[in-house]
């Protein structure tokens, strides 16, 4: 016989579920996701083909996931992930949206074991639970960074010189494989560390006529360095801001 709770647990379960789905819509990427994003980056396209070309790109696309992983993911791990981004694209909407079923599936495990034995408890838990989750969904900051992007790509043109100090695995090279950020002209300077001779002789090759982008972490070493060989014969532009911990520094 079914207990009188059942319906309401069930209409409090399904409305978690629809608050987490709106908050895996909401835009900014945070670090962690980030990560698990260039993780999971395919290098061969897995498309409708013969078995063998399939199954050759499928081990390509393991074996370059568990090399990124370094040891942070193993087999059935990377495959369930390859296997979840196949069908919903290497996107951050789709790797929440799979965060999302794993949270219903755990949810719905948990209901069945305890919702049998005290449905009245399951009911104040999921009552408590709706009542704070909305504020992952409505206090979540809004995508500055993309914001500040494209403010950027905007105001910059392909001539104009960006240098980009980050790892691929970062939440900026989220947006560089998203938005391109060094199209044109642009160097990454952020996979390895820099002498202040080096950076002196990277930036006396850049044109001196046009305004110069630096964009990475706002502590990134080689980047506070390179913006000291950068002011002592330019001037900081207007469009030059610090969000959180990334920096945009234009110098004309």
């Amino acid at each position: 016989m079914k207990s009188n709770h059942t319906p309401i647990i069930l209409q409090l379960f399904v409305a978690l579920v629809l608050l987490f789905t709106l908050w895996a819509l909401k835009p900014s990427v945070g670090e962690s996701e980030a990560w698990w994003l260039w993780v999971a980056r395919d290098v061969v396209d897995v498309q409708p083909a013969a078995p063998g070309d399939v199954l050759r790109g499928v081990r390509d696309n393991l074996s370059m996931a568990l090399n990124r992983s370094g040891g942070g993911l193993n087999l059935p791990a990377a495959a369930a992930l390859e296997g979840w981004t196949w069908l919903t694209g290497d996107s951050l909407e789709g790797l929440r949206w799979g965060g999302v079923l794993l949270i219903g599936l755990a949810a719905s495990a948990v209901i069945r074991v305890i919702g049998r034995r005290n449905p009245r408890r399951m009911v104040r838990v999921l009552s408590i639970l709706f009542v704070f989750a909305p504020v992952l969904v409505f206090l979540q900051p809004s995508d500055r960074v993309a914001f500040e992007i494209e403010r950027h790509q905007s105001q910059r043109t392909p001539a104009d010189s960006v240098l980009t100090f980050f790892t691929e695995s970062s939440p900026l090279g989220y947006y560089q494989y998203r938005y391109d950020i060094r199209a044109g002209i642009g160097l990454d300077l952020g996979w390895r560390e820099f002498t202040p001779e080096e950076l002196t002789n990277i930036a006396a090759k850049l044109d001196s006529t046009r305004p110069i982008w630096l964009i990475g972490a706002a502590h990134h070493p080689t980047l506070n360095a390179m913006r000291g060989v950068l002011s002592a014969s330019r001037k900081v532009g207007a469009s030059a801001m610090i969000w959180q911990d990334t920096a945009f520094w234009h110098f004309r």
